[in-house]
């Protein structure tokens, strides 16, 4: 961690070059070891009594521009030099290298260290200084001679919590006292049957590792020989001594597909609780009741499992596990030489997958209908387009199916670009006690910076991942030449390399030791060397008990350092590694209390229980393993999770799957779904031949541990088609939150459909025999006209633009199934938009898509539309290439214009929430000459104030002490360009008495804001306020000003009145589009939206859709006594009881009516009816004495209760209703509130991230043909849910006594809100990734009470946020910065 200080160690030195006779006095050159076992500890002499001593140097040189350096030199005798690499430039050289000392008792001190270079063939001098200043020098010490070097301490098997590798066995030596140095010669384990690892823990403590290979003979009778030059070799008896239950498999296994691997599902049973025998197999436990009884998942390929013996003998178990499986794909391509693109083409039934160029990130995975061109049968054809730089003549491209397949094709280069890009600049500004801003400026002369790649350690201890910049991450400058920035996880001490492709894919790679000369960054160190600096751990508690509750820890550290390394340099985290799919880390923040760093997490309940396995990672170095760190610290380094019940982290499985057709439903499946713990959630997708899109089904398994479902796939006889359907998407969740999903033919991993995936049990042939029409027709819809058309709306910064077409058919176009438009561009994003429906008329139908350009998205961008389909399944989609052939008039090639001088404001953490630390995050702010204005609202009037920021970076803004106000509005200004951000409004904390209304309108001058040191901790300095100009308070008549400064909507009468596209409370959320289709079997309806996120861990440059799934439904009917809690009667509703009702006054074309009726029986037979209407266009209604605005892509529910035998004429009736709001993202925040405002209206919020599910509940029915009050209030029902991704409530409406009717007006909205759920007070938080996801097509069931309005409304400046690819960071770091 001290490398980086040698610049600093330079200025602080003074170097002075003096010239004498060409040698360089009074120089000093700095030591930095490589490749040591302990930090500040020399080895021992190797027999022939010499040391070895790497190391890389640093030191001052004036070369005149002229000459390079070729070898190095001392003068001590019995020292020689040998340079293995040289770097300089013309003010420092750098060399690695490598001593060789005589041993001598005496230390090798004043070393006089000498370069040449070529110019003048002499020799240049310096003194060797370490680090820190000192004098470098160096003692090789002869090895003594050791009667008894090591004797074992300990041996135990590694069968850790998250998996066992019960062939691996882990244990320590102790080394003879006497020893006060680590061993020259490697320690070498001389065996046919075992491989060994060691690594020294400190000088008298050696750690290793035994595994046994794969063709284990037992050749060695169990003894483990090891051997070290400088002594006599060891012999230990192996872990076949170690005492070993018996295993059976029951019931066999099962094998399945999971390409390129095999994998195996099967339970064991031991016969005691011992050790489980050696098995060469990584083994994975799913759930079982004890640790006896355990189910295992287990991937391999190539590979014969065997379980070793006591007695040495081996057993062959399962099968010979055959070479992985593959997918065979054949990629083919048309080149399009005008526009520079490839059209690739080919065909799979998989869903596929793009994976990144260059880096190992995560690919980006495509939904349906991207791609999608035609059905040939069973078969589905894609061609989608890829953009290339026009100095390629090789364009290489590679597809996911899952498996990944590369191929290359030859194109025409038209400009020549042979030099590589280079890297010229590498900063980094600290941001907080966790994070920094990573700043690299990068350069190519001709087709410009493509990706910068750094590698961070994330989710392997001993591998890094890449971490990209693209051009999203671009702050200044051009492609050519420019700068890039990224939030990082470490501090001014870390190590990386770095590597920077151009779009001509030349690139130039910077190691470790070549960024430590140029930048000063550390060089890479072993984690022995590490470990020198780790003084302290342990768990709080060690032993947790998860056998009924999740238990939260604590894991403390010290770390030897000063101050300054610590609030500078110094960065710690925690590893996690819960399986081997869900790995997180959890960042250290020093506790100035304990003097420790202390990292907080939760051990989920029913965790497989055993040693956990955890890393420690400091300055983003390799980490340190647990085995390790328990190896120096004993035990209180090792977290032991205890669970006496059972163990769970499987998803429920689909265990059994028929097919139980009638001849009224001939697409009926039953199936069995299983788990150990009880089942909370399942969603099962059907697709067929022709009809990818197909429809998902949500199902309510009622905590059951087995539960039986029997799904009937609903359709007309006079609208199908005779093909195959089959099951193709499964998705499942337990109430402890273990969620599984299966994707057909497109699974790497275990998942709950894995007994299924490949088998046709669940394949159903609809013939004709029940389709009543012959189809004739099969040509699929044509497109008759094509255009793109720049769109403004001065609310946000992107650029927008409508993409409109016109379709026809020979039958009729399909309106279930709605197209999609794409725009990819030259980094091969994807930008996609659901289209709309503008009219139908006379079978011609008009569709829209609206596109807001994420910033950095272009210049060029390539349109293409899927997803069009005929009433009959015939299906079309269109990639680039396939648009322009159809028209010359078609020109699918659209130019983004640059937004690369916009300031813009993306996010910000909350003001709400604290105000000592303000994070900004956006674009285009610049050192020196950025200001944020800040308006405050408070009770005794309004002030505003410019603010420098105390820590300015390209993409963020850091103020410290941020004055106190109810209300804020953020404007940040480019001062040289005039340029400014839109206003963010953000709420104040709330005041904690009367008294601090005065400090309410204290402000903070910028004299003092900028004073402070940008690298300084926020603190609480006291300011003096500012006078400001107050005014008599007068009440609001809104809360909000209904965005009226912006044009979006006006206050009247306490409400806000919204312009459309406007929506919401405050008129600062925008109508979404969406698809809204109502059922034909009971009052709901399906919708699907979605969002666009960035990619989670490390620095994106891909998106992935988010989908929400919303459910709300008229549960039951309670009868309260005296309008009081005391339940009289209920009825719960039966939704197979409701009956579907024939109108013919249903004449609006835009308006999709249906109408149902529900029979409670009672004494009076009380009767719901239900209307349920979507609008695709504005229109007014009436509601009593209200006007009300249905915005497009609203749905309403009226729902008509006739007469209720009342037990007598004081109680109340009570609908009770249940809204739920979930999110696939495993990370994220949830909350819920119910709000009471001026009026006598009630407000339902439930929210997940910026999502929300809004509820409206007006405080009036038409009671009897009168307008009358009603109540409503949340209501405390039991199997209410709340995690971070999923929230659930009821609310009651509370209806008094009436004789004929009762009429309700309850609405609901799903919003994307301004405000995250992560910056409210009760929200619900998790922090890390994980690998589940749900399809883009997420069905929400909608059913509801009343008259509901259901808005799908995207407020503009977060939706602009939630579209954007490249920087996820930002939200971790919300997170972190309120811990």
């Amino acid at each position: 961690m001290d490398t980086l200080r040698v610049f600093v160690l330079y200025i602080f030195l003074s170097l002075v070059l003096l010239f004498n006779g060409g040698r360089v006095v009074d120089a000093q050159s700095v030591v930095i070891p490589t490749n040591s076992i302990l930090k500040g500890v020399e080895q021992y002499a190797d027999s022939s009594n010499k040391c070895l001593f790497d190391f890389f140097i640093k030191g001052p040189l004036e070369l005149n521009g002229a000459g390079i350096l070729t070898q190095c030199s001392v003068t001590i005798p019995g020292l020689s030099c040998l340079a293995h690499e040289v770097y300089f430039n013309n003010t420092h050289y750098g060399i690695r290298g490598s001593f060789q000392f005589d041993s001598n008792v005496v230390p090798y001190t004043n070393i006089q260290f000498g370069v040449t270079k070529t110019s003048d063939v002499l020799t240049y001098q310096s003194s060797l200084v370490n680090p820190d200043g000192t004098p470098f020098s160096y003692t090789c010490e002869a090895m003594p001679t050791i009667a008894n070097l090591l004797v074992l301490k300990d041996l135990v098997p590694n069968l850790n919590a998250q998996f066992y590798q019960s062939n691996y066995f882990s244990g320590t030596f102790n080394i003879a006292s006497t020893l006060t140095r680590p061993l020259y010669y490697d320690f070498l384990c001389q065996s046919t049957d075992y491989q060994c690892v060691f690594q020294y823990i400190d000088v008298h403590t050696l750690a290793f590792t035994i595994n046994y290979i794969d063709d284990f003979k037992n050749l060695d009778s169990g003894n483990v020989v090891i051997e070290n030059p400088a002594s006599s070799s060891i012999t230990i008896r192996n872990s076949l001594d170690t005492a070993q239950a018996t295993v059976s498999f029951d019931n066999g296994f099962t094998e399945f597909k999971i390409p390129q691997l095999w994998g195996y599902y099967f339970k064991t049973t031991l016969s005691t609780a011992g050790q489980f025998p050696p098995l060469n197999l990584f083994l994975e436990p799913l759930f079982g009741s004890s640790v006896r009884d355990l189910t295992f998942f287990v991937r391999a390929a190539s590979t014969i499992p065997k379980l070793i013996n006591p007695d040495g003998t081996t057993t062959s178990v399962l099968k010979t596990i055959d070479i992985g499986p593959t997918s065979n794909l054949i990629l083919s391509s048309t080149i399009d030489p005008q526009e520079n693109f490839l059209n690739i083409e080919f065909e799979t039934n998989s869903r596929f997958s793009i994976p990144p160029q260059f880096s190992d990130s995560p690919p980006y995975y495509t939904s349906y209908p991207f791609g999608l061109t035609s059905y040939d049968g069973y078969k589905r054809h894609y061609r989608f387009p890829k953009i290339y730089d026009t100095s390629l003549s090789v364009v290489s491209c590679s597809v996911g199916v899952p498996d990944v397949y590369g191929t290359t094709f030859i194109v025409t280069s038209t400009t020549n670009d042979q030099v590589p890009p280079t890297l010229d600049s590498l900063d980094l500004i600290l941001l907080n006690e966790t994070h920094s801003v990573l700043r690299i400026g990068a350069s190519d002369d001709v087709s410009g910076v493509f990706l910068i790649t750094v590698d961070i350690i994330s989710q392997d201890l001993t591998k890094r991942h890449t971490g990209e910049l693209t051009k999203n991450h671009l702050v200044s400058g051009t492609k050519l030449s420019g700068v890039y920035e990224s939030i990082v996880p470490f501090k001014k001490s870390f190590t990386t390399t770095v590597a920077i492709y151009d779009y001509a894919a030349t690139s130039t790679q910077y190691d470790d030791v070549t960024l430590n000369f140029r930048f000063g960054i550390d060089l890479t160190q072993s984690s022995s060397y590490q470990l020198s600096d780790v003084t302290e751990l342990y768990f709080t508690p060690n032993n947790p008990d998860v056998t009924s509750n999740a238990v939260d820890v604590v894991f403390y550290c010290n770390i030897s350092q000063t101050q300054l390394q610590r609030e500078e340099y110094t960065s710690v985290s925690l590893m996690l590694i819960l399986s081997l799919n869900n790995i997180f880390n959890v960042f250290g923040t020093y506790n100035q209390t304990a003097g420790l760093y202390q990292f907080p997490f939760t051990l989920p309940v029913s965790t497989t229980p055993g040693n956990f396995r955890y890393g420690l990672v400091i300055n983003n170095q390799y980490g340190i393993e647990s085995s390790v760190l328990i190896s120096k610290f004993g035990n209180k380094a090792n977290l032991n999770i205890v669970n006496t019940g059972i163990i769970d982290v499987s998803p429920p499985i689909v265990a059994q799957v028929t097919q139980a057709s009638t001849l009224e439903s001939p697409l009926t499946w039953h199936l069995l779904f299983e788990d150990i713990s009880p089942i909370k959630k399942v969603i099962v997708g059907i697709s067929s031949e022709y009809d990818m899109q197909g429809k998902n089904f949500t199902l309510d398994p009622q905590n059951q541990n087995s539960f039986q479902a029997t799904l009937t796939y609903e359709i007309d006889p006079a609208k199908c088609r005779p093909m195959k359907y089959w099951i193709s998407y499964i998705y499942t969740e337990d109430v402890l939150g273990n969620i599984g999903e299966s994707v057909r033919y497109s699974n790497t991993n275990f998942h709950p459909f894995f007994k299924f995936d490949y088998s046709n049990a669940d394949v159903i042939s609809l013939t004709s025999a029940y389709c009543t029409v012959n189809i004739l027709e099969s040509d699929p819809p044509q497109l008759l006209a094509l255009t793109i058309a720049t769109t403004t709306n001065a609310s946000i910064q992107n650029v927008q633009a409508q993409v409109n077409f016109q379709v026809t058919d020979g039958t009729m176009v399909s309106e279930d199934h709605l197209p999609v438009c794409y725009f990819t561009d030259i980094d091969n994003q994807v930008l996609s938009a659901v289209a709309a429906i503008v009219n139908n008329v006379a079978g011609v139908v008009n569709y829209k898509c609206d596109f807001i350009f994420p910033f950095a998205f272009g210049p060029k961008a390539l349109l293409s539309i899927y997803g069009l389909s005929d009433i009959y399944f015939n299906y079309i989609g269109f990639s680039t290439l396939d648009l322009k052939a159809i028209s010359p008039s078609f020109n699918p090639v659209y130019t983004v214009a640059s937004t690369i001088s916009e300031v813009v404001i993306e996010s910000t953490s909350s003001l709400e929430e604290a105000l000592d630390v303000f994070y900004i995050y956006g674009r285009g702010f610049k050192q020196g000459s950025t200001v944020v204005q800040l308006q405050m609202d408070t009770s005794l009037g309004s002030s505003s104030i410019d603010l420098t920021p105390n820590i300015t970076t390209g993409s963020v803004l850091v103020l410290y002490n941020i004055p106190q106000s109810l209300e804020y509005r953020v404007k940040v200004t480019e001062t040289i360009s005039q340029k400014s951000s839109l206003v963010l409004i953000l709420k104040g904390p709330l005041p904690t008495d009367s008294s601090s209304s005065t400090s309410l309108s204290s402000s903070a001058s910028s004299e003092s804001q900028s004073s402070q040191s940008s690298s300084s901790n926020p603190t609480n300095t006291p300011v003096t306020p500012t006078p400001i100009v107050t005014q008599t308070p007068t009440p609001p008549t809104c809360k909000s000003d209904c965005g009226a400064s912006l044009g979006y909507g006006v206050c009247k009468n306490t409400a806000c009145v919204c312009n459309s596209p406007h929506s919401g409370l405050d008129c600062l959320s925008t109508i979404a589009k969406s698809s809204i289709e109502p059922n034909t079997h009971k009052p709901s309806v399906n919708v699907t939206f979605d969002t666009r996120t960035s990619s989670s861990g490390g620095n994106p440059t891909n998106t992935k859709s988010t989908q929400f799934s919303s459910f709300i439904a008229l549960t039951s009917i309670n009868e309260l006594e005296n309008g009081g809690d005391t339940i009289v009667s209920k009825h719960v509703f039966n939704n197979d009881k409701w009956i579907s009702i024939e109108s013919n006054s249903d004449d609006d074309p835009n308006v999709k009516t249906t109408h149902f009726k529900y029979i409670i029986d009672n004494s009076l037979n009380t009767t719901i009816l239900s209307t349920v209407q979507v609008f695709s266009q504005a229109k007014t209604i009436t509601f009593g004495k209200q006007k009300l605005e249905m915005n497009p892509s609203t749905v309403k529910f009226t729902f008509n209760i006739t007469a209720y035998p009342f037990a007598k004429s004081t109680n109340t009736l009570q609908l009770i209703m249940s809204a739920s709001l979930l999110s696939d993202q495993e990370v994220g925040c949830s909350y819920q509130e119910f709000i009471q405002d001026e009026t006598d209206s009630q407000y339902l919020k439930i929210q997940i991230d910026q999502v929300a599910l809004f509820g409206r509940f007006i405080g009036f029915g038409i009671i009897d043909g009168r307008e009358d009050t009603i109540t409503n209030s949340a209501v405390d029902e039991t199997g209410t849910k709340q995690t971070s991704k999923s929230q659930q409530t009821f609310i009651g409406l509370n209806v008094r006594y009436f004789k004929q009717y009762a009429l309700l007006d309850p609405d609901f909205s799903v919003l994307i809100d301004t405000k995250s759920a992560s910056d409210q007070e009760n929200s619900i938080c998790t922090s890390e990734p994980s690998s589940s996801k749900l399809t883009s097509a997420q069905i929400a069931g909608i059913v509801v009470g009343g008259v509901v309005f259901l808005f799908i409304i995207a407020a503009v400046t977060i939706y602009v946020l939630s579209k954007k690819t490249y920087n996820p960071t930002i939200l971790k770091l919300r997170k972190l910065t309120k811990r």
